[in-house]
């Protein structure tokens, strides 16, 4: 094993922030949808009542709109952009393999 000791370039301290910005994002979601899961499951909500993602929707529009509308066109479109490239690039390079799947490999194997 080696030791990498050179300092992380700006582009490496730009692509941690973004990492860390994401996960971030990625696990406040996760935490309200296993919450909203919980919560259903505990019959507390409405069963006529509309799917999680469209409620999510709803309230980030909510809570964001005032955020984009702070922040030049411009600025949001590249948000936009590079979220969407690298929403892309990660389902194109990750791939989820059901548990049931690999419990099957397992056993056959």
């Amino acid at each position: 094993m080696t030791n990498d000791t050179r300092s992380p370039t700006p582009d490496d301290l730009q692509l941690a922030a973004f990492i860390e910005e994401l996960l971030g994002v990625g696990g406040m979601i996760a935490r309200l949808l296993d919450h909203m899961d919980a919560f259903q499951a505990a019959g507390l909500s409405d069963p006529d009542g509309p799917p999680a993602h469209v409620i999510l929707e709803g309230l980030f529009t909510d809570i964001l709109r005032p955020v984009v509308r702070n922040r030049r066109r411009s600025d949001v479109k590249a948000a936009v952009g590079l979220l969407s490239d690298a929403t892309e690039a990660l389902c194109e390079e990750i791939l989820v393999v059901p548990v049931e799947e690999m419990e099957r490999m397992r056993d056959e194997g």
